[in-house]
């Protein structure tokens, strides 16, 4: 899924994302999380990690 769309489903659903810039914030994060992989390099699509 696109960083962007997952962005924007969680502030769907209500998620607030603190930041001077939230995109860049919720993406930094998405980047440093455990159980993320990102989809080859600068496509902007990442996945669930399987366990």
């Amino acid at each position: 899924m696109h960083y962007r769309e997952w962005f924007g489903l969680l502030r769907a659903e209500g998620w607030e994302i603190r930041g001077r810039d939230p995109l860049n914030t919720f993406l930094t994060e998405l980047g440093r999380a455990e159980g993320v992989e990102r989809i080859g390099q600068r496509t902007g699509l990442y996945r669930l990690a399987s366990v």
